[in-house]
């Protein structure tokens, strides 16, 4: 199983004589910067998402309709109440249906990637080592033009095939996260959730 000092010394043997002067700490922020661009593309509208990103997670609602997000919480897929999945309410039917008191919430959302450390992995390091390579390599071409298509393209492909062969398409319509003024669901404020408001 891989790590991420694995990881480090992988991205300087793909970088070769041009990454002899990158430090662990300067690798440790690209690797950082790879994970970010990693979560956003992997749950992206246009393609399957893979199914270890999945959450779900039953929470209440506070007095004031503010759903305390998961720490690992990334973007929501489905939110039920009761028997009722929600894709967009308006205020006025949030209140109707009790949602903006003490509510049980069903939240079905996609997790951030659990962090690298040097003695730990993820899931996606073990079955796509070589996306984090390419990913991390990608973050490290601004500043070294050598091969940044080369990289782009290994990237996107490694997005793809992770995406298509691990993919899943739970029960529901996906989300949207809008203003309440347009008739949306939540609005995200910091690590919380408010419904209809805005």
């Amino acid at each position: 199983m891989a790590d991420r000092s694995t990881l480090r010394d992988d991205v300087r043997d793909t970088l070769s004589e041009s990454s002899t002067n990158l430090t662990d700490s300067t690798l440790n922020r690209l690797i950082t910067m790879a994970t970010a661009k990693l979560e956003r593309d992997l749950v992206s509208d246009a393609r399957p998402k893979p199914r270890q990103m999945l959450g779900n997670v039953g929470l209440y609602t506070d007095s004031f309709g503010f759903l305390e997000l998961p720490s690992d919480w990334l973007r929501a897929r489905t939110v039920k109440s009761g028997d009722t999945l929600y894709k967009y309410v308006s205020t006025e039917k949030l209140t109707d249906k009790g949602l903006l008191e003490n509510t049980l919430i069903d939240l079905n959302y996609y997790q951030r990637l659990p962090a690298l450390t040097d003695a730990s992995s993820n899931w996606l390091l073990d079955i796509a080592p070589d996306l984090y390579i390419y990913a991390t390599c990608l973050q490290y071409s601004p500043w070294n033009k050598e091969n940044g298509n080369v990289y782009g393209q290994y990237y996107a492909d490694g997005v793809e095939s992770v995406c298509n062969s691990n993919g899943a398409t739970p029960t529901g319509g996906m989300i949207q996260q809008k203003r309440a003024k347009y008739g949306g669901f939540y609005t995200i404020y910091g690590e919380t959730m408010a419904f209809g408001r805005i």
